[in-house]
């Protein structure tokens, strides 16, 4: 990317204060969970896309949009986020050497406790399975480039439940 249109990595410019997140486990007072930093590709993709989209030209009086993403996903209990932290840390460590990551590959059910295996999940499993996307927003209603807000957020979003 950077060899095709020079300047090409660098992030659009940030509106507002830069996000932060904390890698975990740190507790989501809304959510009453403990979150963690997804380990997916999400925010690398959502990055790419907006520095793709900053190169496009825009016209007159188009809006300036480049939010600030971050993805994590929670557990419900301190016990469940000591295992997470604890098989987490077993993971970066074992991945960081190519023996490490054999390992890795030739037992998923082993480091994953059983959540991953080379069978892949039963049909009751599946069915079993479910998740719950709940996004959080924070922003201003009158920012601009040219005009960056004086005050703290004014408005917080929240779509989900």
């Amino acid at each position: 990317l950077e060899e095709e249109a020079p300047g090409s990595s660098r992030p659009p410019p940030l509106l507002g204060p830069k996000l932060k997140v904390a890698a975990g486990p740190a507790w989501q007072k809304a959510l009453a969970r403990y979150s963690f930093l997804f380990p997916g590709a999400d925010v690398a993709v959502v990055r790419t896309s907006q520095r793709t989209l900053a190169r496009q030209p825009r016209r007159a009086g188009e809006p300036y949009l480049t939010p600030q993403f971050g993805a994590s996903f929670t557990v419900a209990s301190a016990r469940s986020a000591a295992m997470v932290a604890l098989a987490g840390a077993l993971f970066n460590a074992l991945s960081g050497s190519g023996w490490g990551r054999a390992l890795l590959l030739r037992q998923p059910a082993l480091f994953t406790l059983g959540a991953f295996s080379d069978e892949g999940p039963s049909e009751e499993r599946l069915a079993a399975t479910s998740w719950k996307s709940v996004f959080f927003g924070r922003g201003w209603s009158d920012a601009t480039p040219d005009r960056p807000p004086s005050t703290s957020f004014d408005r917080t979003p929240r779509c989900g439940a």
